[in-house]
């Protein structure tokens, strides 16, 4: 049922190509590490500025390790381990001129997050920029929202349990076994799966959840320009323009690796 969203954004944007954005590291502690989609080595990266990529990456970490990111789609983040967490796409695609200006761009991001903490701000996003965030448990999609994911898993047990907190906007959730559910601001979604069975609580947001915003907005407003995104332009007779990073910062894909990472169920091309 999600799957239809994007079905219809293709069709407004039919006939067009989708152009890979770019992804900013701001901060990534030293027990993340850091995978390209299609090879086996894993990085450790140090840095002292933000890092600009267009590359298809997975990020882990064996113990408590955090990183904050943006991405071109208009979305700032942060995810915490220990566990892993996936970008399997972050796209942009223009209609043609003749649309509203304010409909001239449309972005898609497509997460699998593995384990960890994910919190995520699409606050000012457009309405035409949507992600979905694929966890073991089900499938989230959303639009203009500022939402967390908590994903616990209980190692050497049957049990995964997960709870989503939406701070504004709205999400919608979709289960393993096809039901779906929707998140508004202000209430979290409680997720147990134990032996194939999924249970489902909504709560309302306390004090102490709340904190969980402050405590991303104080750390991001360390950050340069921190309500800024990495910009992509628009590509002129079918070409993308390059990011402005450097060589041995980033490599420019014209295809799709076959990840080595657990299986995504990514977005159809047109």
């Amino acid at each position: 049922m999600l799957w239809g969203v994007f079905s219809l954004l293709a069709m407004n944007a039919i006939a067009l190509e989708w152009h890979r954005g770019i992804l900013q590291i701001d901060l990534m502690d030293a027990g993340v590490q850091m995978q390209n989609y299609g090879e086996t080595n894993r990085m450790l990266l140090e840095f002292n500025e933000a890092l600009q990529i267009v590359d298809l990456v997975q990020f882990s970490a064996e113990s408590d390790a955090a990183m904050y990111f943006r991405l071109s789609t208009g979305m700032s983040a942060e995810w915490k381990g220990p566990g892993e967490f996936s970008i399997d796409r972050f796209e942009h695609s223009w209609p043609p001129i003749s649309m509203e200006a304010s409909e001239r761009e449309y972005t898609r991001t497509l997460f699998y997050l593995n384990q960890g903490y994910l919190f995520i701000d699409m606050g000012l996003a457009s309405d035409t920029s949507t992600s979905v965030i694929k966890t073991p448990l089900g499938t989230l999609l959303c639009q203009n929202a500022i939402f967390a994911i908590d994903l616990e898993d209980f190692k050497g047990s049957d049990k995964k349990a997960c709870t989503v907190y939406c701070y504004s906007g709205s999400l919608t959730f979709e289960g393993l076994d096809g039901s779906v559910l929707k998140l508004t601001q202000g209430n979290k979604l409680a997720l147990l799966l134990k032996k194939g069975l999924l249970k489902v609580t909504t709560i309302i947001l306390d004090g102490s959840d709340r904190t969980l915003w402050d405590q991303f907005k104080r750390q991001r407003k360390q950050f340069p320009d921190p309500d800024q995104y990495p910009k992509l332009s628009i590509p002129v007779e079918s070409e993308v323009t390059e990011p402005a990073v450097k060589e041995s910062e980033a490599r420019t894909r014209d295809y799709f690796h076959m990840p080595v990472l657990p299986p995504v169920q990514s977005f159809d091309l047109n």
